[in-house]
Parts: C-alpha cells; structure tokens; sequence
C-alpha cells in the first residue's frame, strides 16, 4: 500500500489541493474557495463526509487509508445484478488558479521596502558617539591631585621662588649696609627668612589649586553626562523616525496583502459559483441521458457508447443490466403457472413482497391474481422492470399516437402547464414518465426539461 502525508485541519499546500480536487471530482463539497491548498471546516467535513460513505474510521483526518481509498477509487467494477448506475466521476471540476497573497508583486514589493529600511536604518547616527561618551564616564578614573603635575602650581611655585630669591638678596643687602656692607650671618639669616616667607605663600596657594583642580574634574564630568543626555536624545528621536517609518511600511504591506487575499477570495467565489453551475447542468443532461439509457436497456436495447458516456453508465454496467434483463425475460418465457395460480417469474420472493408492498395491496411474496391485477395486467417480470423506472402502479401507458404531432413547442408548453399547476416535482416526474416509456420522442426530452424545470436551451 502506498504511503501518503497525513492530512488534516490548518494543513496546507499542493497535497491538500490535491485531496480537495479529488474529493470535488469524487462528488463532496469542500466549501465556496474550492481546491484552494487549505485544510479548513469545510474540507475535514468533506472528508468525514467520505469516510463515513467508504467505511472508514470517521475522524476528519486524511491518512493512509482514507487517501488511499480515495486516490484508487477511480474505477468500478460492475456487478453481474448490477441495476444502477456507477458513481458519477464524468464531471471535472476545473482547478482554482490563483497567486498567493504574500506572493503577489504588490505584497513582495511592499516587503521589500520593509526590509530595505531595515537594514539601511538599523542603527541611529549618533550611537557610535553616545557609546563613547558613556565609555568616558564609567572609566574616568577618581579624582587626585598631584601638585607637580600642575602647571598652575608650578608657575606659582618659580614666581614665588624668584620673588622670594629677589627679596632675600634685597634683605641681605639691607642688613649688610647696617654693618658697613660686610657679609654676616644675621644678613644671611634674615634673608632666608624672607625667602622661607614667599615659599610659604606658595603652600597658602595649595588649597586653592586643589579646589581648582577639583571643580574642573567635576566640570569635566558634568560636561559628559550633559553629551551623554543630548546625543540620547538624538538617538531616541532616530528611533522614534524609524519605527514611525515601519509602521507606515507594514501598514502599506498589509493592507495590499487584504487588498489580494479580497481580490482572491472573490475570485474563488466567481469560480465556485461557476462550478457550482456547470455542474447543476451536468447532473441535468445527465439525468435526462440517464434517463433514456435505462428506459432503453429496459426494453433490451443496448444504447450507443455516446449516449452511455452521456448518461454516466460503464459499458460493463450497461451489459449487466442487459443481462439482467434478457435472463427475466428467459425466465418469465420458459415458466409455467403453477405454485397454486402465483407466478414469481425470475424475481426472488423478497422483490415481491416490495413490489407488493409499492402497489398498496398484501405483501405475502406471490405474484397472483391481486398483484397482476393491482399492477395493471402486468407479470412479475414486467412489473419488477417497472419497478425499477419507477412505473410501477402508474396509470396504463397513453397512446402514442396522441403526440404523434407535437413539436418541441407543444411539449415545452405541456411540461410548463404541469409546473405551474402542479409544481416542478411533479413535471419532472411526469417528463421521467413519457422519457422511460419512449412517449417523447429523443430531440424534444431537452424542451420538455425546460418546460418541466424552466430555463432556456442555454441552461
């Protein structure tokens, strides 16, 4: 046995179009969109629909079994009883071509420019700049002072030094003219003295650098977080841009994704609407064709291939009934009338009890006296032909000769007048009538349809 891919609801795809496709040419519905590639509601009722009618285990769900039910179920085999017509496979549902909605140029071109601003405004101008800067804070080192590496202080430090060498030589020189201008130790010391005061003068200035020093550190710092809030301010205001963009961007792609998937889905409609109606016209001809094969192979005539292939019945089908019929026929020939005044002809006992059962009289299994005369004279291998058009118990045949005359105007006319005194049931009863008893002639069974259904010949 062949292996398949389990099928079932939000499955998708060329399998499922295949699986619906089989089931519309199979005679199930699986909803307005047709072979679209979607396992929805509509195709797992089908599908259920399908097993339930092969005897299948009825879960909704395509596997193995159920599909291989259904993709080799494409011939029939006749039966030698065989009695009525194979299943109708002749109508061909034509396949729903469509592109999808994500694969339409419109759709792929809108996604296109989605990507493209994408890729194109993935990172605001100022990130780079805002990442540097925030590197600076978390890795500026904690705030020292080092009075060497001051400029400040050493510019403080070699005036200071120079003043104070000035006015110690200044002092010395004082002190030296006090004692006749010879050196001394008091000049000597009151002149380092004086210079020890400007050196002092400079480590007064210490405090003040250092404060100096400290308000550019925290300047400095206060400069960079002062960069750091306006560039994310910048950058937040590219990301505010660019998703305003994609908004803009994916709106545009949706709304030509629901403009296609629209276009599409009334697309499917026009189209199961068509195949709806093409195939309210086939199963039309067909029954009248229908029809008019078995009335014929009633009557032991072998319809021509056309009009077997019209009506939807096999060759061997059409044979077996034949058969069928020419073996009633023998047997009704070759026996007598025994069996206490009864005679069952070819029929089992069970078809005449139903036989007997359909013209309203006792249902005991035996064609007598009452069931000939309940069924208009005729045997029991006349009846059960009748019984199977579905004759049985009517009124005797009119006499042709009656409509010898009639065109196809008069039996639109006449099929017309039953429809609308009676209903349209009981026209296309009476058209199956006069077609299975070959009261109307061939050419006019397709007026007499319009008048028993309404229409026109263009359907």
């Amino acid at each position: 046995m062949a292996t398949y891919t389990t099928l079932r609801k939000g499955s998708k795809g060329d399998e499922v179009k295949k699986l619906q496709t089989s089931l519309l040419n199979a005679g199930y519905d699986v909803g307005s969109s047709g072979a679209d590639g979607i396992y929805g509601n509509n195709t797992a009722a089908a599908v259920k629909a399908y097993q339930k009618a092969n005897g299948l285990s009825v879960d909704g769900i395509a596997g193995n079994q159920t599909l291989g039910k259904l993709y080799g179920s494409s011939t029939t085999t006749a039966s030698s009883n065989a009695t009525t017509q194979p299943k109708d496979t002749s109508f061909k549902y034509e396949d729903f071509q469509y592109t999808a909605p994500k694969d339409s140029d419109i759709v792929k071109q809108a996604e296109a420019a989605i990507q493209q601003h994408m890729t194109a405004n993935k990172q605001s101008t100022w990130t780079d700049t805002l990442n540097e800067t925030i590197n600076k804070i978390l890795n500026k080192e904690e705030f020292s002072y080092d009075l060497n590496g001051d400029a400040l202080y050493q510019q403080y430090k070699d005036q200071y030094a120079t003043q104070g060498q000035m006015a110690m030589m200044d002092t010395m020189g004082q002190a030296q003219a006090m004692t006749g201008g010879y050196g001394n130790s008091y000049a000597q010391s009151v002149g380092q003295q004086t210079y020890q005061g400007y050196l002092q003068k400079l480590n007064d200035k210490v405090p003040e650098l250092y404060q100096l020093a400290l308000n550019q550190y925290n300047q400095e710092k206060e400069d960079l977080y002062s960069q750091a809030s306006m560039l994310s301010a910048l950058e937040q205001k590219d990301k505010d841009n660019y998703y305003k963009e994609l908004d803009f961007l994916t709106g545009e792609r949706d709304a030509a994704y629901d403009k296609e998937a629209a276009e599409r889905d009334f697309a499917a409609g026009l189209w199961a609407d068509k195949q709806k109606y093409d195939f309210d016209i086939h199963q039309s001809d067909k029954s009248d064709a229908n029809t008019l094969a078995m009335s014929m192979l009633g009557m032991g005539l072998m319809p021509s291939d056309d009009k077997l292939a019209s009506a939807g019945i096999s060759s061997a089908d059409a044979q077996a009934i034949a058969n069928k019929v020419l073996e009633n026929e023998k047997k009704a020939t070759s026996g007598g009338s025994g069996n206490d005044g009864y005679n069952n002809g070819g029929q089992t006992t069970s078809d005449i009890k139903e036989m007997q059962a359909a013209l309203g009289i006792t249902a005991d299994g035996k064609w007598g006296p009452a069931s000939v005369e309940a069924s208009g004279g005729l045997t029991a291998d006349e009846a059960y032909t009748a019984w199977k058009n579905g004759t049985l118990g009517e009124e005797p045949t009119p006499d042709p000769n009656v409509y010898a005359d009639w065109d196809a105007g008069d039996w639109e006319s006449y099929f017309a007048q039953i429809r609308q005194s009676e209903g349209k049931s009981a026209a296309e009863e009476e058209l199956r009538y006069f077609t299975s008893n070959g009261l109307i002639p061939t050419e006019y069974v397709s007026y007499g349809a319009i008048g028993a259904r309404g229409g026109s010949l263009g359907h």
